[in-house]
């Protein structure tokens, strides 16, 4: 489960049991970071990563119907 949470101008992007929050304005940058993770070695951890990198996306656009890996939506709070 992949998800991620605005609340005012904090993001907060939970994975199963980890999570990390984060001012919004580094959202560019984490999902640039995501990115480089799910594109590494020729897309070798594209499965573990592109939920990420789709939830955060979706948050960026202001989207609250895209899918995380469990076919849950990202959350917009706020």
């Amino acid at each position: 489960m992949t998800t991620a949470t605005l609340t005012g101008s904090t993001v907060r992007l939970t994975l199963h049991t980890w999570s990390e929050t984060f001012p919004l304005e580094l959202l560019p940058s984490r999902i640039a970071l995501y990115r480089g993770l799910r594109d590494r070695d020729g897309g070798a951890y594209a499965a573990i990563y592109e939920p990420t990198v789709a939830a955060l996306e979706d948050l960026e656009q202001g989207d609250s119907k895209s899918v995380g890996t469990s076919g849950e939506k990202p959350q917009v709070e706020g």
